[in-house]
This record gives structure tokens, C-alpha cells and sequence, in this order.
């Protein structure tokens, strides 16, 4: 209820949208709460016994805030490294912050590294870095994340997302 709230806000006008893009840029952690869904490929069945949709919010569990608080305190002047473990939503915190530099921070420039080619950019699976991150954008309202091929490009061939509005 709370994002379906700020979307229908934001379809109000575009000082609203500015407002939001603003706060956006000013703290990863809201745009996350606020804005950022993921894609859950685990079975979760809901109170009515039915299978809930595979695409939900991501809303940050208290131990991942402050993950996301010091790879945006840290991104860009140290290396960072994380032990993880499945199902803890790192991959999409990792993927969530690309995209959080991408839309807010411009000439921004993230590379995504995982075990192999097909790890970090193969657009049929999920499991794929680059395929979360085409997803973020599809999901997000598009006066916040732009319009495919007008706002920003996608090369496969390069692995490459550029974004049009902020280079």
C-alpha cells in the first residue's frame, strides 16, 4: 500500500516526481524501501493458500542496512568485500546499488564481476546480474528509471547499460 501511496502521489505532478528523485539521490536506503522490487524465485504461498507473485519489494531487513549504507560510503574509494550466503539478497543489494549510481550519480561507471560471462549479463536467466538489473529499470516508474531506447541503451553485445540522461 505504501509504494501503490507514492506511485498514484507522484502521478500528481511533477514537482512530486522531482521531490522523489531528490530524496532518491540523497539516501540509497529510501530509494530501496520506497521504490526497489526483486524477483523471488522460491515458492511463497499466501494466508489464502495461493502462490504470491515472484516480484516483490525489496524491503531491507535491519542487518542489510547498514551493508547498503557502507558500500555507498565506500563504493567508488575502497574495495569492498562480502561473504555471503544464499537467500540473504546480497546479489540484488549489490545490483540495486549499480542501478542507484546509474540513475543518480552522473558519469557514475560500475562494473559488475561474478564467476563467469554468463554470471553477470545472460538476459534469460534470473540468476544473472545484468538480467536483475533490466529488470529494476522495467519495474521502476519511468519517469524514474527513463525509457528503453530513448533514456538509455542496452548493448548485450558490450554488457553495457548507458544511461542517456546523466552519460
Amino acid at each position: 500500500m505504501y509504494r501503490r501511496t507514492l506511485r498514484l502521489y507522484a502521478q500528481k505532478s511533477d514537482r512530486h516526481k522531482r521531490a522523489f528523485v531528490t530524496m532518491c539521490r540523497e539516501d540509497p536506503v529510501y530509494f530501496f524501501i520506497a521504490w526497489a522490487f526483486l524477483y523471488e524465485p522460491r515458492p511463497m504461498i499466501g494466508p489464502n493458500g495461493r502462490e504470491k507473485s515472484k516480484i516483490i519489494p525489496f524491503i531491507p531487513w535491519a542487518h542489510q542496512i547498514p551493508v547498503i549504507q557502507a558500500i555507498h560510503a565506500n563504493l567508488g574509494h575502497e574495495d569492498i568485500g562480502v561473504e555471503k550466503s544464499r537467500g540473504e539478497g546480497m546479489s540484488w543489494i549489490i545490483v540495486l546499488m549499480a542501478v542507484w549510481y546509474w540513475l543518480f550519480k552522473p558519469l557514475s561507471a560500475v562494473g559488475l564481476v561474478s564467476r563467469n560471462e554468463n554470471a553477470v549479463d545472460n538476459p534469460d536467466d534470473p540468476d544473472s546480474m545484468l538480467w536483475k538489473f533490466d529488470r529494476e529499470l522495467e519495474w521502476l516508474p519511468k519517469w524514474l528509471s527513463g525509457i528503453k531506447g530513448v533514456d538509455y541503451k542496452r548493448d548485450l553485445s558490450r554488457h553495457l547499460v548507458k544511461n542517456l540522461r546523466n552519460d
